[in-house]
């Protein structure tokens, strides 16, 4: 029988929803380390450094460990031309960096470090994903930031969610491969849609008549931006009717 111990050196509730989305059986420490990049340090590596730290810093706190124990740390870092952006302290924080960022893509930096214990080996992967933001804030004015930030980045007690990593989300999806469908490709992608999103922690709403469309929208709304949750609203293909049959010319 495996005995291994899991620990997640993260108090983000959005990791611990992840570890626990997998099945896994775990026990959440934080790590508490200073995370300020050392001079000309490049985004990458100090990514790698941290998430390296943060578990040694667990494996300080337990001491002398015999039983096999897995360590997990993770640690991610935003960029634009190798200057880091940390968690923004305010909204003026927050409203800087988002001018910098609709300049042009920057690099999301994400490094997870396992230390396994006692043996005390430990590897290191980070991943670079680049990210832009230009299309949804093409030269905005800057009252226009100010109300979206007031609206989007502030939970119901004010914090802002940009510093809990915690963004709300909402997506309308118009539905294929249902009713009156002749495409056979689009109809296992129209099946497997709910599930999929499901599996990214979405929460799935879905309106099949007219009459329900603004109480489903409506709800699904409240839920993202009032409650901070990930939600999308599926229309049903019956609400579009049947799908006419054109012959190519």
């Amino acid at each position: 029988m495996n005995t291994q111990q899991l620990i997640l050196a993260s108090s983000s509730p959005r990791r611990q929803q992840l570890f626990r989305e997998l099945g896994l059986t775990f026990i959440a420490l934080a790590a508490d380390i200073d995370e300020t990049p050392l001079p000309g340090e490049h985004p990458g590596a100090m990514t790698c450094r941290l998430a390296e730290e943060k578990a040694r810093a667990i494996a300080l706190r337990l001491g002398d460990v015999t039983a096999e124990t897995l360590i997990v740390a993770s640690d991610t870092t935003v960029a634009l031309n190798d200057e880091i952006y940390g968690k923004p302290t305010d909204a003026a924080d927050a409203r800087r960096m988002l001018q910098d960022l609709r300049s042009g893509p920057h690099q999301v930096f994400s490094a997870v470090s396992v230390l396994e214990l006692p043996s005390e080996r430990q590897a290191t992967r980070i991943n670079t994903t680049n990210v832009g933001i230009e299309h949804h804030f093409p030269a905005a004015p800057l009252d226009l930031i100010d109300a979206w930030l007031e609206v989007e980045l502030r939970d119901a007690s004010g914090r802002m969610l940009l510093a809990s990593g915690a963004f709300p989300f909402f997506a309308l999806v118009t539905m294929w491969g249902e009713y009156a469908e002749f495409n056979p490709w689009q109809t296992p992608m129209g099946r497997a849609t709910p599930a999929a999103l499901e599996l990214m922690g979405i929460h799935v709403l879905r309106a099949d008549a007219p009459e329900a469309v603004e109480d489903v929208v409506c709800a699904g709304l409240d839920a993202a931006f009032e409650a901070g949750d990930r939600v999308a609203v599926l229309l049903g293909q019956k609400l579009i009717g049947r799908k006419q049959w054109e012959p190519s010319r």
